[in-house]
């Protein structure tokens, strides 16, 4: 997985919904190659209620092309 979409700039952080850090099929494939050879450096959960008009929890995913591997850091507030 590389990160082409950011051009010159080496991080960028988007937030989705939890269900996506526990889906079956393509989305544990998707997650397994980002964990082990992709860009994705940290997961920030959040608990629901923090977003305006939304009741559900969520997550940041931190992405950067300077991650070294093994450097993954998880983190629930």
């Amino acid at each position: 997985l590389e990160l082409v979409v950011l051009g010159h700039f080496q991080d960028a952080a988007v937030l989705l919904p939890n269900g996506i850090l526990s889906g079956r099929g393509p989305e544990a494939a998707l997650r397994q190659e980002i964990v082990e050879n992709g860009p994705l450096s940290a997961v920030i959960s959040f608990p629901a209620g923090l977003l305006s008009g939304s009741s559900l929890p969520f997550s940041v995913l931190l992405l950067s092309k300077r991650r070294q591997a093994g450097t993954l850091k998880l983190t629930q507030w």
